[in-house]
């Protein structure tokens, strides 16, 4: 999957994420990955919504314990867990949700007639859930190519009874419903885009989260970012924002735009949730705001090393992209080096080099001397 520096959509080097979808299953998956060179790693994982907040922070202390702080690319990589959260069962902005239902294989619901259809959304989950896993584990060039052969696949299957797909998230059982609200954006057709915008109102929060998935995965310009504005601003589940998050920063990444968008993302920096925090300074970045410079700096110092270090990042961006904006952005990050422990110095170099295109490393006064002069 190609893999870029964070950049203004439309120019040289625009920041893509790899498409990540969610699967009606919930269980921890293993982590595997890799180190970066120059480039941002970026790829979808998913966890227990249960599990992640934990996970989160005890692979945040290890890594800090350890004397390896979070870098760009575990940055990204974990940014991306949140997508892969299906709600629970809960959520004020996605309507009431009915009763729980009880799972039963989606062949064994259907009547005799319709059997193949049903079996069909049984392999295609199936299929789902193994790119899943390979999205998780893939730690060579050789599991991503497979990953991507898969990805082909998917969307291959997903073409094939794309009309039935739309229809079953329309009018299907629930777990049918969040099975093909997830497939359909692998169709990476236009048609789609409406029912998934309308699957945002879906009483279940489930059907919602992948909604909010197929979207990410579709990428379309043209989707209207009100909505998926609205959950990541208000809805009271704080899964249902970090999905929201996730699929406005993909979104704008692909060319969407929305005055909504750019708010809400500057109230995200203040969320209580660290994922969300992480990914508004990112969509901030990518949105060139210059009038958030003051709240990033202030997200540099966030308790959690992950928020910290998007905030960084954003500062970086902005501050190269705006005119005006490299003189606040430089001082910012300089102060920074200068107040910080060692943890946070060694996360502050990546951005640092960024900005400037020079390495003065954990040299405060360098770093301290060249602010000076911007």
């Amino acid at each position: 999957m190609p893999q870029h520096p964070i950049a203004p959509p439309g120019a040289a080097g625009t920041l893509r994420v790899l498409r990540g979808c969610a699967v009606p299953e919930d269980r921890p998956r293993r982590r595997g990955g890799r180190g970066e060179s120059s480039r941002l790693h970026a790829r979808t994982f998913f966890l227990s919504p249960f599990l992640l907040p934990r996970a989160f922070h005890a692979i945040c202390a290890v890594r800090e314990a350890q004397g390896r702080p979070l870098h760009r690319w575990f940055l990204i990589r974990t940014l991306a867990l949140a997508a892969g959260c299906a709600a629970p069962a809960a959520s004020g902005g996605a309507g009431t949700p009915a009763q729980d239902e009880d799972y039963v294989p989606v062949e064994a619901r259907l009547p005799d007639q319709d059997r193949s259809f049903g079996l069909y959304l049984a392999q295609l989950s199936t299929g789902i859930r193994a790119w899943t896993e390979k999205t998780w584990n893939a730690a060579s060039s050789t599991d991503r190519k497979k990953q991507d052969m898969l990805e082909l696949y998917l969307t291959g299957e997903a073409k094939k009874r794309q009309r039935e797909l739309i229809e079953t998230l329309e009018t299907g059982p629930k777990q049918n419903r969040v099975i093909a609200a997830a497939a359909l954006g692998f169709t990476r057709e236009e048609d789609v885009l409406s029912p998934l915008l309308n699957a945002l109102e879906d009483p279940e929060p489930d059907v919602v989260s992948n909604a909010l998935l197929g979207l990410s995965l579709l990428q379309s310009p043209r989707t209207p970012l009100g909505r998926v504005s609205d959950i990541l601003r208000y809805d009271p589940n704080e899964r249902m924002r970090w999905s929201a998050a996730y699929a406005l920063r993909v979104l704008i990444e692909a060319g969407a735009r929305d005055k909504g968008a750019l708010d809400a993302a500057r109230a995200g920096l203040a969320d209580e949730e660290p994922m969300v925090r992480s990914q508004c300074s990112l969509i901030l970045a990518l949105l060139s705001d210059a009038e958030s410079i003051p709240s990033l700096t202030t997200l540099v110092y966030d308790e959690v090393p992950l928020v910290g270090s998007a905030a960084a990042l954003a500062l970086a961006h902005i501050g190269r992209e705006v005119p005006g904006a490299r003189r606040p952005a430089a001082r910012a990050l300089a102060q920074a080096m200068r107040d910080g422990d060692r943890a946070l110095r060694v996360r502050l170099i990546a951005p640092l080099r960024k900005l400037s295109g020079q390495d003065f490393g954990m040299d405060v006064a360098a770093w301290s001397d060249w602010a000076a002069t911007q």
